[in-house]
């Protein structure tokens, strides 16, 4: 396992790549309401979405960048359509979402906030795309981020 340095696709290191995930809003595009996420911070209108959904449990995922390593645009829209037929496919509820960075050095990443998906699944489905981290969450409305594999984890916790 890898205790420091950095990801083997991501140019970033281990402690870079978490900072700017904590320095992000997730904003998420529910039935016409724009709600702002951010990590481990509780958001009282997600709450009172999910309830409304009567969801306990959602993650964002994105399919761009796998492995915080910036793609073109063609590529990163033919990997989010995929994730799109992915989503279809496993006939789970989703919305769209954006991860905008605080800072403008790296571009916004379309994802979905996808609605009564556990924990395994969601981390299943984001390794599927190379992803590095996901954001999730419970009815009580406070965003986590999870990495999604043991290096990323030993890495940021030796």
């Amino acid at each position: 396992m890898i205790k420091t340095g950095k990801t083997q696709s991501s140019p970033l290191s281990f402690a870079e790549l978490d900072t700017a995930y904590r320095a992000t809003v997730y904003l998420m595009h529910l039935r016409g309401e724009a709600i702002r996420l951010r990590v481990d911070q509780h958001s009282p209108e997600l709450s009172k979405f999910l309830e409304h959904a009567q969801c306990e449990q959602w993650a964002f995922i994105s399919a761009v960048n796998p492995g915080s390593e910036l793609l073109s645009e063609a590529a990163n829209a033919g990997r989010h359509r995929k994730l799109l037929a992915a989503v279809s496919s496993q006939k789970l509820v989703y919305f769209p979402g954006d991860a905008v960075p605080d800072t403008g050095k790296w571009p916004i990443e379309p994802g979905l906030m996808l609605l009564h998906i556990n924990l395994e699944q969601a981390l299943s489905l984001a390794q599927e795309f190379g992803q590095a981290a996901i954001l999730t969450g419970q009815r009580n409305g406070i965003p986590r981020l999870h990495y999604c594999s043991d290096q990323i984890i030993s890495a940021l916790c030796p």
